[in-house]
């Protein structure tokens, strides 16, 4: 299991409201810091495919390792997954439509479209808890 603080509390509990949290429950965690643990490797629900679940935004230790291990396992998943090999490159145009899973999917927006100005709607689906893969 991977485990994921919270970068703060604010989305941590919009986090927890996706999740169909009652604002009651959420609001007797007052200012505690929220961490959660998910599966380093998921299967998709509907595929059944595996896909590792680790970002460098939110994982920041693999629960039963000792920190060393933790962290260098961690940093080569990251590397992995900026290789080109790894990754899409959408380029967007006028008219453009872009859906991605995210329960099998990093995004990293770029912005490289300055001095142009991107007008888009996102939306997210409430999502499943995710199984881990073994």
């Amino acid at each position: 299991m991977v485990r994921w603080p919270a970068p703060s509390g604010r989305r941590a509990r919009h986090a927890l409201r996706l999740d169909g949290i009652a604002l009651s429950e959420i609001a007797k965690l007052g200012n505690r810091t929220i961490s959660t643990a998910h599966p380093v490797a998921r299967r998709h629900p509907e595929s059944g495919r595996t896909s590792l679940f680790v970002n460098s935004v939110y994982a920041r230790e693999i629960d039963g390792l000792r920190e060393p291990e933790s962290r260098h396992l961690l940093a080569m998943l990251f590397e992995m997954s900026q290789r080109p090999e790894h990754q899409v490159r959408f380029h967007w145009r006028p008219g453009s439509v872009a859906i991605w899973d995210n329960r099998c999917t990093q995004h990293y927006a770029i912005a490289d479209y300055f001095p142009q100005r991107r007008v888009m709607h996102r939306i997210s689906i409430a999502g499943d808890t995710p199984v881990s893969a073994t």
